[in-house]
């Protein structure tokens, strides 16, 4: 059973990744990148939340091979999954008849940016324009904070 200090670091820890997920601009998804819906990379940090958010357990979860962080003694430690929905590797949050995101509040960063980064492989390919794009350093900098909250530092 969870300590009482456990269950308080887990929910600081959500907390600190919805903060995270609260400073990206909004975007008038017209749903259509269902097609875009296949393996994510999660941030340990949010894995929590996507399994919570979650009807059905996680079919597929593969380490990202030199994808972590080093810990205080310079060993790597696990930064992020490899979240596969099944054989054909579509998302397990991807309802396959209405083609739309069952944990979307709940959904990880890399999901959040597609639409948002002003570069050429996550622009929509539909249409969709963000409040304000997205910069690559921005990325790095909310990416840099979820591994600091997997190291308990934030």
């Amino acid at each position: 059973m969870s300590s009482k200090k456990d269950k308080e670091k887990r929910r600081d820890a959500r907390a600190a990744v919805f903060e995270i997920y609260e400073e990206m601009p909004q975007i008038r998804c017209k749903g259509l990148c269902h097609r875009t819906c296949g393996s994510i990379p999660v941030v340990n940090a949010e894995l929590p939340i996507f399994k919570k958010a979650l009807k059905g357990p996680l079919k597929e979860t593969y380490p990202i091979p030199n994808h972590g962080n080093q810990d205080p003694n310079g060993n790597t430690v696990p930064g992020g999954l490899l979240i596969c929905g099944d054989k054909d590797l579509t998302c397990p949050a991807l309802d396959e008849k209405s083609l739309r995101c069952t944990v979307h509040e709940s959904r990880p960063l890399i999901c959040r940016l597609y639409g948002l980064v002003d570069n050429e492989k996550m622009k929509c390919t539909h249409g969709c324009i963000p409040e304000r794009w997205v910069s690559d350093k921005e990325v790095g900098g909310w990416y840099k904070r979820l591994h600091e909250i997997d190291r308990g530092k934030e």
